[in-house]
């Protein structure tokens, strides 16, 4: 969800999944460009058990061959606190430009839905 829209309360994993403005699904995940972007970008973050979740934007959620859900992750607009697998996290340190690799990666590959 872009920054811009603003809304009364935090949203909640289940308020970003209800309000989404554009889905994104990759169904050749594992031989993707993404994927390999993905996993370098969390790699690379410091991400830490915390007790807030934020006003959360951004979901990536995963599936297995089964169709079931195997992985979720949400995130605020900079990436800094979210929830993995349904556990609050925190990005340890402020990443450069104010925001998270991952989302900044998510920005990239959404903008042009957003012009």
């Amino acid at each position: 969800m872009p920054m811009e829209i603003c809304t009364f309360l935090p949203l909640s994993p289940d308020g970003v999944e209800r309000s989404c403005r554009y889905r994104i699904i990759l169904e050749q995940f594992r031989g993707s460009k993404f994927r390999d972007d993905l996993i370098s970008a969390l790699e690379k973050s410091d991400m830490r058990p915390s007790t807030e979740e934020g006003d959360l934007r951004w979901a990536c959620i995963f599936y297995d061959t089964g169709n079931e859900r195997a992985l979720t992750m949400y995130f605020d607009g900079f990436g800094q606190v979210g929830l993995i697998g349904g556990a609050p996290v925190t990005h340890k340190r402020r990443p450069a430009l104010g925001k998270l690799r991952l989302v900044m990666l998510l920005e990239r590959r959404c903008a042009s839905l957003w012009e």
